[in-house]
Formats: C-alpha cells, sequence, structure tokens
C-alpha cells in the first residue's frame, strides 16, 4: 500500500505525464521528489508546491551522478517510498540506417539509468520492507513498431528487467509495476523547456533522437531516409504530434495512483485505449502463431 509518509521520485518530473503524476499526487498529500534538465526547469518544479515538491538537476546519461543523488533526496526530502522511472529518450530510424552511438544512448538513458536508480533505492526499500517501484516502459516495451527499433530494445529489456525484478521483490514488500502507456510517449514534444519549433522531428525522415524530458532532438544524423523502407516508416513518421494523440495526462497519472493505493498493482498496467487494443492483438496473433507451428517447435523435444 503506498504510503503518505514517505517520498515519491519521479524521473523527468517537467514532461508532460510526469508533470501530471507529480500534481496529482500532491493533491493527496505526498511529498514530490523530481528530477529535471535544467535550473529553469528545477525552479518551475518546486514552484508547484512550496516545501512539498523538491526539484533535481540530473541529466540520466550522467551514470556516476545518478546515485550520489538519490543519497541527498533522502536527506532532503525524506525516504523515497516510491520511484517512477519516468524519463527517457526516443530515437526514429530503421535499424539499417541508424548509427550504433544511437543505440548505447538508448540503452544508457532508458535501460541502464532506472537500472541504477533501483539498486540505488532497494536497499533502503528493503531494510524497511515497504516501496513501490514504477517502470515507465510505454507500449513500445510490448509492441515493436517499425522505424524505432532502438527505442523498443531498450524498453524491451526494461520489461523483462521489471518483470524479473517483480520476482525477486515479492516476498520483500516491495511491488513492482511495468506502465505501458499506449499512443505517442508522453512528454514527446511537451514539456516546460524550449522546444526547437518542429513539431515532429521524425517526419523529417532522418533518423533522430528526441529526449522526453526537453522535447528536443538529443542528436542526429543527416542522411535520408532510406528508399527501401518509405513503405513501412511513411505512416508513423507523417503523424504530428498533436494533443489528439496523447492521453489526458491528468486521468493517466490518477489511474496509476489509484492502482499503486491497492497495494496490489499489477506487473503490467497498461494505460490508454490504443495499449489495450495492440497487445490484445499482439496476444492473439502468437497464440495463432504458436499454434500454426507447434509441431515444428515440438519436433525439437528430445524422445
Amino acid at each position: 500500500m503506498m504510503s503518505q509518509s514517505g517520498t515519491i521520485l519521479i524521473t523527468g518530473a517537467n514532461s508532460c505525464f510526469g508533470r501530471a503524476l507529480a500534481q496529482a499526487a500532491l493533491e493527496e498529500g505526498f511529498r514530490v521528489a523530481g528530477t529535471v534538465r535544467n535550473e529553469a526547469a528545477r525552479l518551475a518544479f518546486e514552484a508547484l508546491a512550496p516545501g512539498q515538491t523538491h526539484g533535481y538537476l540530473l541529466d540520466l546519461a550522467d551514470q556516476g551522478a545518478i546515485a550520489l543523488l538519490v543519497e541527498r533526496i533522502e536527506l532532503e526530502a525524506g525516504p523515497i517510498t516510491v520511484l517512477v522511472n519516468n524519463a527517457g529518450c526516443l530515437h526514429a530510424g530503421t535499424v539499417e540506417e541508424s548509427p550504433i552511438e544511437a543505440l548505447e544512448h538508448q540503452l544508457a538513458v532508458n535501460l541502464i539509468a532506472p537500472t541504477i536508480l533501483i539498486q540505488a533505492i532497494l536497499p533502503q526499500m528493503r531494510r524497511r520492507r515497504a516501496g513501490q517501484i514504477v517502470n515507465v516502459t510505454t507500449i513500445g516495451g510490448l509492441v515493436g513498431l517499425p522505424g524505432f527499433g532502438f527505442s523498443h530494445a531498450s524498453r524491451f529489456a526494461l520489461e523483462g528487467l521489471t518483470e524479473s525484478l517483480r520476482k525477486e521483490l515479492k516476498l520483500l514488500g516491495i511491488d513492482v509495476t511495468a506502465v505501458e502507456i499506449g499512443g505517442l510517449q508522453p512528454g514527446y514534444g511537451r514539456s516546460n523547456e524550449p522546444s526547437t519549433g518542429d513539431s515532429n522531428p521524425a517526419a523529417s525522415g532522418n533518423p533522430v533522437t528526441v529526449d522526453f524530458s526537453s522535447g528536443v532532438p538529443a542528436r542526429t544524423q543527416t542522411s535520408t531516409l532510406l528508399a527501401d523502407y518509405a513503405w513501412a516508416l511513411g505512416a508513423s513518421r507523417a503523424v504530428p504530434v498533436t494533443e489528439s494523440h496523447l492521453l489526458d495526462p491528468g486521468r493517466a497519472a490518477r489511474a496509476l495512483l489509484a492502482a499503486l493505493r491497492t497495494g496490489a498493482a499489477p506487473a503490467h498496467l497498461l494505460l490508454g485505449e490504443n495499449a489495450v487494443q495492440w497487445v490484445r492483438e499482439k496476444i492473439a496473433a502468437l497464440k495463432a502463431e504458436i499454434t500454426a507451428w507447434e509441431s515444428v517447435s515440438l519436433s525439437a523435444q528430445s524422445d
């Protein structure tokens, strides 16, 4: 059961979903610590509820700073009872055309940084025999789409880590949940930090990485989209980032808090119609494929 006596730590607290989650938690009387990328965002976050919100600068690519920050937050904001790994970035580009450095960046921000945070926070949660860990993997952690292979690779990896961690901690009073948000990733082009003015950088046809906590490209490659992949990527890259493609962030935040309050949050919390629909379709397709190939699969079994 989520305790109001502790602190909720939200990474990417100035992103669309992160900010909504912080506001919802404040309305329920929680202290909220949030990580952001610049001083202006930190001041804006702390202004939400002076004394109840604590903002901290953190670049998730700076792995050495993560564990030190956890110690500071515990001292200044109180025991961290809920960790929400919400920050992340997305890379748009086919596997063939994207530089391997982009994959390394995706893994560093979307997988390694959340893991370091978890490792830093778990000793105190284990000592208290209580706590909740939430990894926002997005629907990209369960369903792979063309043109986002590097991003989905990091999200699928976080899903696997979350599933294993949940089983490791189930007897220690610590709950672990993966949150799969449908539609576009919350915070994509929607933050209180400056934007480049490009409503959808991925629509350009060039491989591009977008930092969800800032809504702007983190690094780009100038090569043009390979024509052979145009059929697969044209539709997804042409979709503009508008509010109609995003969930209501406030409702999504309240839904997550409601699940956490039960003390029995699911292993996977799907948020949004798209998430439910896409996962159901994938499960149905997987079942059909298993059935179609069952004889071949079982032929590998020893006598």
